[in-house]
Order: structure tokens, then C-alpha cells, then sequence
């Protein structure tokens, strides 16, 4: 089954600035194929508390 939502395990083992582009690059092709009505304007990653490795991803989008 293909996964839909969710970030892929294998950027865990990743170094950070690697796994944010990869990252950011999945969340642009999930929408893209899943949300085909708005236009990706920008992907952001925010650490939200570095002791425990959250992380916030905030997408920019406008509507077609």
C-alpha cells in the first residue's frame, strides 16, 4: 500500500539539513498528486523542541 501521509522513516538517520530538503521535496509531491487545486508557494521546517527532535512543517499555499 502507498504511503499517503506522514513523514518517511528513513529521514530519521538522515543529517538534519539533508533530511529537510528531502523532506521538503516529499511534502511538495504528496500535495502536488493529492491536492492538485493549489500551487505550493513555499515548505518550511521549524524545530519546535530540539531536546526531543519535533519538528513542525508549515506549507504555504494559494488556490488556482
Amino acid at each position: 500500500m502507498e504511503r499517503v501521509k506522514g513523514i518517511d522513516v528513513r529521514y530519521i538517520d538522515k543529517l538534519q539539513h539533508e533530511a529537510e530538503i528531502d523532506i521538503k521535496e516529499d511534502v511538495k509531491w504528496v500535495l502536488q498528486i493529492y491536492e492538485p487545486r493549489i500551487d505550493i508557494e513555499d515548505v518550511k521546517i521549524k524545530v519546535a523542541e530540539q531536546e526531543n527532535g519535533n519538528h513542525h512543517i508549515f506549507t504555504l499555499i494559494s488556490d488556482t
